[in-house]
């Protein structure tokens, strides 16, 4: 008589695995492996735009002080790190363990790197947005709450990364899924406050010549553009976590998020030339962000004001030797020359 025992559900033979004890049978390569590749992928792409984007950076603004070109070297080295993460847990997921599913289950410590990494990308070009805000508006309170949750959000970030490497399966993430909430929470928060903050101070920012309104105008559609992309996408990462804990669709977006932000800011960099030619007679340099003022030591004020003081100043010197049309052309100048300065320190 045969003794052996008859073929399982899944065509082997042997007793049937328990569910309840082999947490792969509820897997989906979809929602697993499938989303590590399609978000892998996307990164590897951003990865190369940022490419592009500081080559044309290095190339093009050579007025640009030696402290910013160091930073976005070093940003772009961190850049091309992460890429390097994101390709070893593609390669360690669907290559070495290729025949051996319960892998999936287990933390590689590329994927641990990957939250210190964005965090530390994130940081850094979320501080130089905030630099731009409080130079633009001269709101030093909302400055100080973004520079905090950002921080909050680079602290969370490192010891979620350090707590990670004592995990030994991702069935334990629900230990450290607070902290998750957290790390999203500040990250998410202080970048809708840059991007509306942004968007706030250069709609009031307006005056009433025609060309600095539309100079403005085309800095409202990067603002809104840039910003509300990397919005969105920290937004997602949190929506699908909450919702889907225990598949990997949270990390596609994540992935994402310091290419993202990297992108965005570099784009805003590379734009300023073209905004240049485009505007020469109102002459304005749009962000440096490291490089200061002559002025810089002082609190920014509304460029609103600056213009203000900037008519009444030179408002004696127009005399009543001018006619009432010579009048309005030099203060049309004038307004120009404000925002010229004011434009000078974002």
């Amino acid at each position: 008589m045969d003794s052996h025992p008859p073929p399982n559900s899944t065509g082997h033979m042997g007793p049937a695995p328990n569910p309840a004890i082999d947490p792969t049978l509820h897997m989906s390569f979809d929602s697993t492996l499938g989303a590590l590749l399609i978000g892998g992928l996307l990164a590897m792409a951003l990865w190369g735009i940022s490419g592009i984007q500081t080559f044309a950076f290095f190339y093009n603004n050579t007025r640009d002080r030696r402290g910013l070109k160091a930073l976005i070297g070093f940003l772009y080295i961190a850049d091309t790190f992460h890429s390097a993460l994101c390709c070893h847990l593609l390669y360690h997921y669907l290559i070495k363990g290729f025949t051996n599913i319960h892998s999936t289950l287990i933390p590689v410590w590329s994927v641990n790197l990957l939250v210190v990494v964005t965090s530390v990308v994130d940081f850094i070009v979320r501080g130089l947005f905030t630099k731009r805000l409080y130079r633009l508006s001269g709101n030093r309170a909302l400055a100080i709450l973004i520079v905090v949750l950002s921080f909050a959000d680079l602290v969370v970030g490192i010891y979620i990364t350090a707590r990670a490497f004592r995990l030994t399966t991702y069935l334990e993430l629900e230990v450290i899924s607070n902290l998750f909430y957290l790390n999203f929470a500040c990250g998410t928060s202080s970048d809708i406050l840059v991007s509306l903050g942004l968007t706030y101070y250069l709609l009031h920012s307006r005056t009433s010549v025609k060309k600095t309104n539309s100079l403005i105008s085309t800095l409202l559609v990067y603002t809104i553009n840039t910003g509300l992309i990397v919005a969105i996408d920290a937004a997602l990462g949190v929506i699908l976590f909450a919702a889907m804990p225990g598949n990997f669709i949270f990390l596609t977006p994540y992935v994402w998020l310091s290419k993202l932000y990297l992108n965005s800011y570099l784009a805003s960099l590379n734009a300023r030339e073209a905004l240049r030619e485009r505007n020469a007679d109102v002459s304005i340099r749009f962000n440096t962000a490291i490089e200061f003022s002559p002025s810089a030591s002082e609190p920014p004020t509304p460029l609103s004001s600056t213009l203000l003081r900037s008519e009444k100043r030179h408002s004696s010197d127009i005399g009543t030797s001018l006619s009432s049309s010579s009048r309005d052309v030099e203060m049309e100048r004038l307004r120009d020359e404000g925002a010229s300065k004011r434009f000078s320190r974002i």
